[in-house]
């Protein structure tokens, strides 16, 4: 009978870990000057967000596995 309300803590405690992680990301309104979807968003706009959540989130890993034809990240 103990093992029922140690997984449902167990789970509750995760999905409390993962709420907080979730209200603590940047939106990219800031960096993009716009909306997602409200106009096009160009590649290095993109990377410099990328960049940006890596430096304030412990948990992001950012690593560069390629590059594109034209060199960039």
């Amino acid at each position: 009978m103990i093992m029922p309300h140690r997984s449902f803590l167990a789970c509750f405690a995760s999905f409390l870990v993962l709420i907080s992680s979730i209200e603590a990301q940047t939106s990219p309104t800031p960096i993009l000057g716009h909306e997602l979807g409200e106009s096009f968003t160009r590649h290095h706009s993109m990377v410099d967000y990328v960049q940006h959540m890596a430096k304030v989130m412990p948990h992001w890993q950012l690593q560069e596995y390629g590059l594109t034809t034209e060199g960039r990240p």
